[in-house]
């Protein structure tokens, strides 16, 4: 019963849309502007890099507060790992937005921190690099994203479920990425204006 609870309070945690109420803060409609996603870039081009920074803390602490749930409350060494998805799985499917939330980059990097953080501390340098260098959020995040999973299975050891998670975790990012991928590949990706 505690393990259910623990995967549903985290679940429930990764619904919470920390730009859309950030920008609702400001007044700004963030689901008619830009691209209409709740992330981090889309509140960066609306609102400013404050407003991005505040998304991408919130959005990654709602991941490593999930993830310490499962350690915390629950006796078995995939737990972390599965409230850690499902916290992603709540972010990119709010059951209060209509299913219809951001593409859980934040909140990946959230779970790594609290799970493997040499592995999340790098993945996080490793988007800040590739955005700095690039200007493109999306190829910061997918190479983040490649660095975090590739890490974080070497130091499971094969351990089936984890395995599993952690797997799910990277495709459901890259299936929500799938738009900015095509782009990508067709050099037509929108690069990000930080004001």
């Amino acid at each position: 019963m505690i393990e259910f609870a623990s995967y549903l309070v985290a679940y429930l945690l990764g619904t919470i849309q920390t730009g859309l109420l950030v920008a609702a803060a400001t007044g700004v409609p963030l689901r008619d502007l830009g691209s209409g996603n709740t992330g981090a870039a889309n509140v960066v081009r609306t609102i400013g890099w404050k407003g991005g920074l505040l998304t991408v803390v919130g959005d990654g602490g709602k991941g490593f507060v999930a993830a310490s749930i499962g350690t915390l409350l629950v006796d078995d060494p995939a737990a972390p790992v599965i409230a850690g998805l499902a916290a992603v799985v709540g972010h990119c499917f709010p059951i209060w937005w209509r299913f219809r939330g951001g593409k859980g980059v934040a909140t990946a990097m959230g779970v790594s921190l609290s799970i493997f953080p040499w592995v999340g501390g790098i993945a996080v340098a490793t988007y800040a690099a590739v955005l700095l260098a690039t200007r493109i959020s999306s190829a910061g995040s997918m190479s983040a994203m490649t660095v975090l999973t590739t890490g974080s299975l070497l130091l499971v050891d094969g351990r089936p479920t984890i395995t599993f998670a952690m797997l799910a975790i990277f495709t459901l990012v890259i299936v929500r990425h799938g738009g900015n991928l095509r782009r990508l590949a067709r050099r037509r990706e929108h690069r990000l204006v930080i004001r």
